[in-house]
């Protein structure tokens, strides 16, 4: 078994390396007749040819599920890929050497892959296409290029999907989706409303966006102490989990074996 990591199409996912791996792993095993085109293997067994954890795998088939890039059976729990990764494998070439002005459904912004708000559609800006073609050279360069201060620049990237000329926070889509996995995407949204008004008012930026939201949104809701953590009720765990990833590593950290109990009892790898 290998894989081949596809990184324009990877990237237009915002999806990391370990996830992309696990995804293309699945559409593999997926692609037979005798089980009805069903990825059968086991997680453990999953999480043991990866050599990731169980846990990773668990977190990981949830993200997938949440992007819609796989789809779950109920009853024997085995998972597929769907269209959208499926459709952008048939066509990989055109993801490595580039579209040349061919018209496609994979940058008409119609799928949703977490890369923005969650209300509406997601959009891939005039970062990945230029002039109605797609380079991939150019791929990598405008995905990570800093335009924290060019607000009107037409290759800035900018991770919501509502942007405004009153917006002064701009960051890639990748280190929007990150953030917005381990703090929870209302609170990040929250948090960038509030940056906006106050840069307006103050005349003040910041070099580094992404940092700057972290250090914002830290301060606004700190991680609780262990202590305080293990004698929170079940209730207040469920508001922590919803959070994000950073506080399910604070509950993690805390209590491993209520952890444990506590995502098995909630059906939360799901």
């Amino acid at each position: 078994m290998y894989t081949t990591i596809i990184h324009p199409i990877r990237k237009a996912l915002c999806l990391s390396v370990e996830e992309y791996v696990v995804l293309d792993t699945i559409y593999h095993l997926s692609n037979n007749q005798t089980y009805g085109h069903w990825c059968i293997m086991s997680k453990r067994k999953l999480a043991e040819v990866l050599d990731l954890s169980e846990r990773v795998i668990y977190r990981t088939l949830k993200t997938l599920e949440l992007k819609e890039l796989i789809t779950r059976d109920e009853s024997t729990g085995y998972v597929k890929t769907l269209d959208n990764f499926n459709e952008m494998i048939a066509n990989k070439d055109d993801w490595i050497i580039g579209f040349k002005g061919k018209e496609t459904a994979f940058l008409s912004g119609k799928n949703n892959f977490g890369c923005q708000n969650g209300s509406g559609t997601a959009k891939l800006t005039a970062g990945y296409c230029q002039n109605g073609s797609v380079d991939t050279a150019k791929m990598a360069d405008n995905i990570y290029k800093d335009n924290n201060n060019d607000k009107n620049s037409s290759h800035s990237l900018y991770a919501r999907a509502r942007a405004r000329d009153d917006d002064y926070v701009k960051m890639p889509i990748i280190e929007y989706s990150k953030i917005c996995d381990d703090f929870g995407q209302a609170n990040v949204d929250k948090i960038i409303d509030e940056m906006n008004l106050w840069i307006k008012s103050t005349g003040k930026t910041y070099k580094d966006y992404p940092s700057a939201v972290r250090m914002w949104l830290n301060r606004a809701d700190p991680i609780w102490p262990k202590e305080k953590i293990k004698k929170a009720t079940d209730q207040e765990w469920l508001e922590m989990w919803d959070k994000g990833k950073k506080w399910r590593t604070a509950l993690e950290r805390a209590d491993s074996l209520r952890y444990i109990a506590f995502v098995a009892k909630n059906n939360l790898w799901k």
